[in-house]
């Protein structure tokens, strides 16, 4: 009886010391998983000064805003784009450090939204480490990290879910984009975000925050596909930047009507081209009128919809963006005319002056002249932000009217638009 209640005890003994072993090893790999993930997250600081468009000579108030950064390989510093804007100075902090490094822009997109600064003091990147990159794969259901340094340099993780994944266009108070990226929408349990913090999957860099939805919770991460786009990009010594394809469609889906008037047959599904726009990627052989089948051999369903092999249904552009370069050839087979047409396209660049009205008025003064007393300038969305976030309600009407109105025009055959902003006192 002695002998079997001694080894009793000896087995349960041996059963603590493995279950206190277990979580010891595991609180150990957790905070080596922790380290790890705080020497690729730095802190950058940005010193703006927007112009004021009310008063084109002179600029606003001098600003301070922190974002995240995050140290990538080739000692760059990946963050996103839109608070660099009308920058002034760039400075960067690592591990809660007090120490300051100025830094300078490599490759800022407003179009993608990402931006790569880089550091000419080598030596602040002692201690730190470039992130890996994650693989391409499935993120919803699975959790993750998303990490910062906060503004009182310390250190801090919030965890994170993601529920679906979806192509969308940059939108901020400072511009839109026409370029279509893949998303994550997660839920997190952050206060604030969206300020470029990293996301991390096993200890590898899954894509950078965008929006942060304080209501609900959930943040909006960039995908690591544009990450690498860019990367590879910038690999021939240069950044060709974003394609343009900029189209006005209609899904299709099933209305009867208008396949009977195009001469549909059940099986063919695709979305109805409206316009296009005359500089955009394909404007010489996509038609207004034509039905958008499949893009790359990809069969596109009445939605606009295609089945990815890694996040399920995706927005048709995934196949014109993702993993695609200016110069990429894209085929497309169509419906004209009753019958089936193939296609193809190089991808173009989007050029400066894309649009009548400017959509990206940033980081150089707007042009303006002053003739007794009346403030003539061009209209641009730069101008059409006095009215604050709300602009698209708020903003002249007649100004909205020549904005939209403009958004599919070629600025190649008109004049920009030039307003009378308002009368200063004169003789």
């Amino acid at each position: 009886m002695n002998s079997m209640l001694r080894r009793l005890i000896k087995k349960k003994a041996i059963l603590q010391f493995i279950v206190l072993y277990s979580l010891s090893a595991l609180l150990t790999r957790e905070t080596a998983f922790a380290e790890d993930l705080k020497n690729h997250v730095v802190q950058i600081i940005i010193t703006s000064q927007h112009y004021d468009y009310y008063s084109p000579w002179k600029k606003g108030p001098v600003r301070k805003t922190i974002i995240q950064g995050t140290v990538i390989k080739n000692d760059l510093i990946l963050t996103k784009a839109s608070p660099l804007a009308d920058h002034l100075l760039i400075e960067i902090q690592k591990q809660g450090s007090k120490k300051k490094y100025p830094a300078r822009i490599l490759v800022r997109d407003y179009f993608s939204g990402l931006a790569l600064l880089t550091i000419k003091d080598k030596t602040f990147f002692k201690g730190l480490e470039p992130a890996p990159l994650a693989e391409t794969g499935k993120l919803v259901g699975v959790n993750g990290i998303i990490a910062e340094w906060d503004s009182s340099g310390n250190y801090k993780e919030y965890s994170a879910i993601t529920f679906n994944s979806s192509m969308i266009k940059i939108s901020n108070t400072l511009y839109d984009s026409y370029y279509f990226f893949l998303a994550h929408n997660m839920t997190t349990g952050m206060n604030n975000g969206g300020n470029g913090e990293p996301f991390f999957v096993k200890g590898r860099l899954a894509g950078i925050t965008f929006s942060f939805n304080e209501k609900k919770r959930t943040v909006q991460v960039c995908g690591i596909e544009s990450v690498k786009r860019l990367l590879k990009d910038l690999s021939g010594g240069y950044y060709k930047g974003t394609p343009f394809f900029k189209i006005h469609y209609t899904p299709i889906e099933s209305d009867i009507n208008l396949r009977s008037y195009l001469g549909l047959s059940p099986e063919d599904k695709g979305v109805y081209v409206q316009s296009i726009h005359p500089l955009s990627s394909g404007s010489k052989v996509l038609k207004s009128g034509d039905v958008i089948l499949s893009i790359n051999g990809r069969k596109i369903d009445d939605s606009g919809m295609y089945n990815s092999p890694y996040y399920g249904k995706l927005h048709f552009t995934d196949l014109i963006y993702t993993n695609r370069f200016i110069g990429d050839t894209i085929a497309m087979q169509i419906f004209r005319k009753r019958r089936k047409v193939s296609i193809r396209f190089r991808l173009l660049p989007v050029e400066p002056e894309m649009m009548i009205v400017p959509e990206i008025s940033l980081d150089e003064q707007p042009e303006y002249f002053i003739f007794g007393g009346l403030i003539f300038q061009e209209l641009s969305r730069g101008f059409l932000n006095l009215w604050g976030p709300n602009w698209k309600k708020r903003a002249n009407k007649r100004f909205l009217f020549y904005y939209y109105r403009s958004k599919m025009g070629n600025p190649r055959m008109k004049k920009h638009y030039v307003i009378l902003n308002r009368v200063l006192p004169a003789p």
